[in-house]
């Protein structure tokens, strides 16, 4: 399938595909790079194709937070019994919890309120935008929300716990040498929730190693949602959530970005890491000019869509600047 990148008045270049046989938003999908002379399938294009026939699962937001009221942090005590310390973060720490109920072990995600960035803040007092995110999302490759407290400091949200899991850095990092085929299943199952994300208008901004976990089974899920926007096609960012080594050129010079587009990269960068354990792009010039290499060891299947084989334009162009 063929079609023309669909430029609509932004400078696109180097976009990331992201596609997955079977998905339940698309048909197929591979993983490319274009600029805006070439003639390829966008994942932009594909997503808007999709777009109408999909609802977004946030379009019942004003209902759901009446059916489900705030919870004082003293009802937390009843049912959940706190474990052992798992990490810390930027806006908090988590913890394992067990379910007094049934004694199921899950994860409880502190976030400190007087740490939140103003794009996480909640609106009309309600939950940070990554409750009300992650409580409507239902996917195999996607953390699962399970409760939510409040007190005057914090919120805590109690999420599914991935038994004996790595993250993908650690994993990368540890690893002994693994077939292109373990990688493309460990990244087939990142790409197929970012489409699910994208097909119900979110996009989760800070797709990263670090924030895709894996069990013993390769069997992978996507967490952290806390940098996570509801986000149209059309909609704009004009400040960075990401972390520098996975952000696209337009975000490194500080320009305002396209969130799905910008998700898309990330996604590209995200694979290389994989696969390769370092960074495509170690700094914007890089970025920009597209001045990377290809192992040698990459076989030809994997590496046929190189931007190698892309005309470039003189200044490397842009992927999602608005």
């Amino acid at each position: 399938m063929e079609v023309s990148v669909p430029t609509g008045g932004v400078d696109e270049t180097c976009a990331v595909l992201i596609i997955r046989r079977g998905s339940s938003c698309c048909d197929f999908v591979e993983v490319r790079f274009w600029n805006k002379d070439s003639h390829s399938t966008s994942a932009c294009f594909i997503y808007a194709m999709i777009h109408t026939s999909t609802k977004s699962v946030l379009a019942a937001e004003s209902t759901t937070a009446k059916e489900n009221p705030k919870k004082d942090f003293m009802e937390f005590d009843s049912k959940y019994t706190i474990g052992t310390f798992i990490e810390s973060g930027s806006f908090g720490e988590v913890c394992r919890v067990s379910r007094n109920a049934d004694g199921v072990q899950l994860a409880l995600k502190t976030i400190h309120k007087s740490k939140l960035p103003h794009y996480a803040c909640p609106s009309h007092g309600g939950y940070p935008v990554e409750v009300e995110l992650l409580k409507n999302l239902e996917h195999p490759h996607i953390i699962k929300f399970i409760d939510s407290f409040e007190d005057a400091k914090s919120f805590f949200l109690v999420m599914e716990l991935v038994e004996n899991s790595i993250d993908l850095y650690d994993f990368t990092m540890k690893r002994i040498d693994m077939s292109e085929e373990v990688l493309a299943y460990i990244f087939a199952q990142v790409s197929d929730a970012l489409l699910y994300l994208h097909c119900h208008d979110i996009a989760h901004l800070d797709i990263k190693l670090e924030n895709v976990v894996m069990d013993e089974n390769l069997n992978c899920k996507l967490v952290d949602f806390g940098s996570a926007s509801i986000c149209r096609d059309d909609d704009v960012f004009h400040f960075p959530r990401c972390s520098e080594p996975a952000c696209s050129p337009e975000i490194w010079t500080g320009r305002s970005f396209y969130g799905k587009n910008a998700d898309c990269w990330a996604l590209g960068v995200l694979l290389y890491r994989l696969c390769y354990r370092e960074t495509p792009f170690i700094s914007c010039d890089e970025a920009l000019s597209l001045d990377y290499v290809l192992p040698d060891d990459v076989s030809s299947e994997s590496s046929h869509n190189s931007i190698e084989e892309e005309d470039n334009t003189e200044d490397g162009g842009y992927l999602s600047e608005k």
